[in-house]
């Protein structure tokens, strides 16, 4: 009897899975994306409202400001102009994306609730002024308007060290009411010039030291007599070079109670051989009056090897992660927008390669 052969065929052995349990696996995953879907939209729709905050800005740039940041059919944009009384620094971060004032005091407050930028904010910022938390936008700058009609009658140079400047102001006595003019009933104005005047005899070393003994609300007679740098300048020693001059006539008497309209006096009338003020006053002044003088800086003492522009920096700083808010900072750097903020606050541009309203402009930035 023969034997029949078995037939053989490939089979593929499989396990059976239990349909609950197969349905648990995807309603986890559907859970999942569900959760990260939402997130996502959450996200996009806290981001359609961009809280903006200005700062210790006049109007004119808080417009300059506003007017750069485009108009979106999908974003809410809110606008703050803080001051004095309503500004709170240990809660901003809690009720605004965005802060434009000026760099100083105010951003140091809040540096540590700052939401750190990326690199690519800061493309088109030269390398020195790039910060983790802090994006530069415009520069100022303190400057001398030096009478040229003055100038020329004292020799035709300005003068290029402070024992220079001395004898141009003395020189200058016969021509003028008063050689040396500055409003410094404003706090600003003052603080400026002190500090000019210290940054060019006790150089930048000895600026900063006195900037971080202020910071550090140290006793004002310690701030006083403290040294700067490495010199013998201190505060009093520099407030007793303003006395000096004062009672010599090289600087009007009451320096530090006259006012922005004095000021405008002194240099329409150009009863001045000198003024002291910022580039951003200066260009309020009509081009026929401004064309008689010409704008430098307050001279260094003899020797002094390193010195520099103190120039007032409007910066931004970021309190949330909102991707629009850091959209609006990136266009605020990009170099059309860059011209244009300076084109129309005459004020010098951060990018590196944008152009600048005008030489001094272009000078300070550089």
């Amino acid at each position: 009897m023969k034997e029949k052969k078995q037939k053989k065929t490939g089979r593929v052995m499989t396990t059976k899975i239990n349909p609950k349990i197969l349905a648990g696996i995807g309603g986890g995953v559907l859970l999942a994306v569900l959760i990260l879907l939402a997130g996502v939209l959450i996200k996009r729709s806290s981001d359609k409202n961009v809280r903006i905050a200005f700062f210790a800005l006049s109007q004119e740039n808080v417009e300059l400001i506003k007017a750069a940041i485009p108009v979106e059919d999908n974003i809410n944009l809110e606008y703050t102009v803080l001051d004095e009384n309503n500004l709170k620094t240990d809660s901003l971060h809690k009720k605004y994306d965005l802060l434009f004032t000026w760099k100083g005091q105010i951003t140091d407050n809040i540096e540590e609730n700052c939401v750190e930028l990326p690199s690519s904010v800061f493309e088109n910022v030269p390398q020195p002024l790039k910060s983790s938390k802090c994006v530069p936008l415009l520069f100022d700058s303190c400057e001398l308007a030096y009478n040229k009609n003055v100038a020329v009658k004292n020799g035709g140079n300005l003068p290029v060290n402070l024992s220079e400047f001395t004898s141009y102001l003395e020189k200058s006595k016969k021509y003028v009411v008063s050689p040396l003019v500055l409003n410094g009933s404003d706090d600003k104005i003052l603080l400026a010039f002190i500090g000019n005047l210290i940054e060019k005899t006790a150089g930048v070393d000895g600026y900063n030291d006195l900037i971080k003994s202020l910071r550090e609300g140290a006793d004002f007679n310690s701030v006083l007599e403290r040294k700067l740098g490495k010199t013998d300048v201190s505060l009093k020693s520099t407030l007793n070079i303003l006395s000096e001059w004062s009672e010599k006539g090289l600087i009007f008497k009451g320096w530090y109670n006259i006012q922005e309209a004095d000021l405008t006096y002194f240099a329409q009338d150009k009863q001045t051989a000198a003024f002291f003020t910022f580039l951003s006053t200066h260009r309020t002044y009509p081009w026929k009056v401004m064309n008689e003088y010409e704008s430098y800086l307050l001279p260094p003492k003899e020797g002094l090897k390193k010195t520099s522009v103190i120039a007032p920096e409007l910066c931004a700083v970021r309190f949330s992660k909102n991707s629009n808010a850091l959209r609006y900072l990136k266009l605020l750097t990009e170099r059309q927008t860059q011209e244009k903020l300076s084109d129309e606050s005459k004020l010098a541009p951060v990018h590196s390669r944008a152009r600048a309203y005008d030489q001094q402009a272009d000078d300070v930035r550089f």
